[in-house]
């Protein structure tokens, strides 16, 4: 359900009441509607316009700022804090990734200077997941290594208050993001070692997002579980990597198929693909490479050439190698940890 008419219509309510609520005769319901105008723009920024949206939600989180001070509200100022992050790590999708990235860092900063463990545990976990976000989304653009290790280091320190017991869904994301950080750190260091941390975090978030009560959640930590496996199947137990791969993968389609999820159906078919094509090379070469063209045609069914040439035209070459059978050798390319 397309939920942007719901975020317009909080937004205009949000407009109005500030006609009512000027800043000097009434400051604190000023800053809570400012409040609520900046997150009904952040989330409408999640599926729209997003850099105009951010940057409304960003000037409207600002105002909220100069009635919320840590001194005179330091509740209030610490989770519009958090909100002006989660909102910088959205704008640096799509713009400037490093000095957006630096923006929230500074914001998650500020709030955890009033959100301890101590005194606001919950939040103090939550904000630590975020920040964890951003060191591992900044890794992409500057000093890899130690922003992976950031990001670890503060998913750990949410999963001390985000336990499976206590908080399971939220154990489970800070899990399945911890997970990410750890595979891209293998392309680094340690590959193994990482790959294994990844998978235990994902194996983990696994036993909360179930198909019947987190189906997108499931399917994408599946995805990435297959990710991982196949990282680690370049340098230690191929074949069994490769089939807890494509296990991982065939689970992921279970819920994205090509009618609701397109991108992610073709993206993971092309995973299944060149699974089963790097499997054609150790063992029953003749049905994992039928079953390689058989998922790589999927892929295919699920884009355009429009929308992605370069895969489009990439998988149509892998379909003609294997039906001509002109591969010398199955492929090794690993999946982009970007």
């Amino acid at each position: 359900m397309d939920a942007a008419p719901d975020y317009q219509t909080a937004i205009q309510a949000c407009l109005e009441e500030l006609k009512a609520y000027p800043r000097t005769a009434f400051p604190v319901d000023y800053a809570e509607i400012q409040t609520n105008l900046g997150t009904a723009y952040g989330a409408l920024a999640e599926t729209e316009e997003t850099k105009k949206n951010c940057l409304l939600a960003i000037a409207a989180y600002e105002e909220a700022l100069k009635i919320f001070t840590p001194a005179g509200h330091p509740f209030e100022y610490a989770m519009v804090k958090n909100n002006l992050g989660t909102v910088y790590s959205t704008l640096a999708g799509v713009e400037d990734l490093a000095a957006n990235s630096h923006r929230a860092l500074e914001a998650y900063t500020d709030a955890l200077k009033v959100r301890t463990r101590g005194e606001y545990p919950e939040e103090y976990a939550m904000t630590m997941h975020n920040l964890g976000i951003v060191y591992r989304e900044l890794a992409a653009s500057e000093e890899k290594v130690m922003n992976c290790h950031r990001a670890i280091d503060a998913f750990g320190e949410a999963l001390v208050i985000r336990t499976r017991a206590d908080f399971p869904e939220d154990h489970a994301q800070t899990q399945a993001e911890r997970g990410k950080a750890y595979w891209v750190l293998s392309f680094e260091e340690d590959k193994a070692g990482n790959c294994r941390q990844a998978a235990d975090a994902f194996l983990a978030a696994l036993t909360v997002f179930r198909p019947e009560d987190n189906p997108v959640d499931f399917a994408a930590t599946q995805g990435n579980l297959g990710n991982v496996y196949r990282t680690l199947g370049t340098i230690e137990d191929r074949a069994g990597n490769c089939r807890r791969a494509i296990e991982a993968y065939h689970k992921a389609l279970d819920i994205y198929t090509r009618d609701r999820y397109p991108v992610e159906y073709a993206r993971t078919q092309s995973s299944l693909g060149d699974e089963y094509w790097i499997l054609a090379g150790l063992e029953d070469k003749e049905k994992n490479t039928r079953l390689a063209i058989a998922a790589y045609s999927e892929a295919l069914h699920g884009m355009t050439a429009e929308e992605d040439p370069l895969q489009y035209e990439l998988l149509q070459k892998y379909l003609e190698i294997l039906r001509t059978g002109t591969a010398g050798e199955s492929i090794s390319r690993e999946p982009s940890n970007g």
